[in-house]
């Protein structure tokens, strides 16, 4: 008998099975795309032991990067506001350092989001306040941009850490010349970062030196008369010696 020949029977089976492990892998596909999106909603909504039991059943989802986005779950989770979440992926050791597809690291996410509260506990953790992004910027000036006062408690949160208030950007740029929050400002005054202006003296000739410049042509006398006047004005500056 050639066992290598095949029956039209024994053909079906084998197509058969074939269409069972094809189908059986498509299963286990959805599978886990299913899993993977309930992962990532549970982190968004704080949903912190839907995450735990996930993280534990599978510790290679600690640093695992969003295939959409390339945020990290702690990145998520700073983003989200998802404290809780926070707590516990920093907790397992998740990486702090990993930034999503932009480069953006959570200390960036939890500045430009304005959350406080997960700023202090990456402050707390060890994470660096001066990491800059390629753009330039570090977390508090993403604080700064905000209008909310979520951000105006983020901005305090790094001074309160020890952030410099007049830390520079790249572009040369200030906290203060960066924000239209009103409520930002007034911190950012208490804590000396608020650039002060000046006035420029009034240019004044004394008594003594008029007397002995003024010549006795009266035609004269109106010209130095009119300069004179002309170079009393004054003009606002900055103290980087701009026009206001």
């Amino acid at each position: 008998m050639d066992l290598g020949s095949e029956t039209p029977r024994s053909g079906k089976m084998k197509m058969t099975r074939l269409v069972l492990v094809a189908l059986s892998l498509m299963c286990s596909a959805l599978l886990v795309v299913s899993q993977d999106a309930h992962f990532w909603t549970a982190i968004g909504r704080n949903a912190l032991e839907v995450v735990r039991k996930a993280v534990e059943q599978n510790p290679s989802l600690l640093n695992v990067q969003n295939n959409e986005n390339g945020q990290t779950p702690l990145m998520a989770a700073v983003l989200a506001g998802s404290k809780q979440v926070v707590e516990y992926l920093l907790a397992q050791g998740a990486d702090t350092s990993i930034g999503e597809k932009d480069g953006y690291s959570p200390i960036h996410g939890a500045g430009f989001q304005g959350r406080a509260e997960i700023a202090k506990m990456l402050l707390a953790h060890g994470v660096d306040p001066l990491s800059k992004h390629q753009d330039g910027f570090i977390g508090l000036h993403r604080a700064c941009w905000g209008s909310e006062q979520r951000h105006t408690d983020t901005v305090t949160a790094f001074l309160e850490h020890g952030v410099d208030v007049n830390t520079l950007a790249d572009n040369g740029d200030k906290c203060d010349v960066m924000t239209r929050n009103k409520a930002t400002k007034k911190v950012l005054k208490a804590y000396g970062g608020v650039s002060k202006k000046v006035k420029a003296k009034k240019v004044k000739k004394s008594k003594d030196a008029t007397a002995s410049s003024t010549p006795t042509d009266e035609s004269s006398t109106d010209t130095s008369t009119s300069s004179s006047s002309s170079s009393s004005s004054s003009e606002e500056v900055n103290v980087n010696g701009e026009a206001a």
